[in-house]
C-alpha cells in the first residue's frame, strides 16, 4: 500500500462535498442531480498514479 501527503487547503469546499455526501448511492447530490466520482477523477485531482490490475465484474445476469 501506498502512502500519499496530501494536504486539503480549501475547507469550505470540502464541508460543502461532506454536506452533498450520499453514503447509501455512494454519489454527491448537486443541483443538477448525482456526481460519481471515479478513480480517473481522483488521479486528475491528486496526480497520484494508479497502479495494479483490473478488476473485471462479471454482471450478474450472466450468472442466471
Amino acid at each position: 500500500m501506498a502512502f500519499a501527503d496530501y494536504v486539503f487547503h480549501d475547507r469550505d469546499m470540502l464541508t460543502a462535498l461532506m454536506e452533498r455526501w450520499d453514503p447509501n448511492s455512494n454519489t454527491f447530490h448537486v443541483l443538477t442531480g448525482e456526481i460519481t466520482v471515479t478513480l480517473e477523477d481522483i488521479y486528475r485531482i491528486t496526480r497520484l498514479p494508479i497502479r495494479g490490475r483490473l478488476v473485471n465484474m462479471v454482471p450478474v445476469s450472466s450468472l442466471e
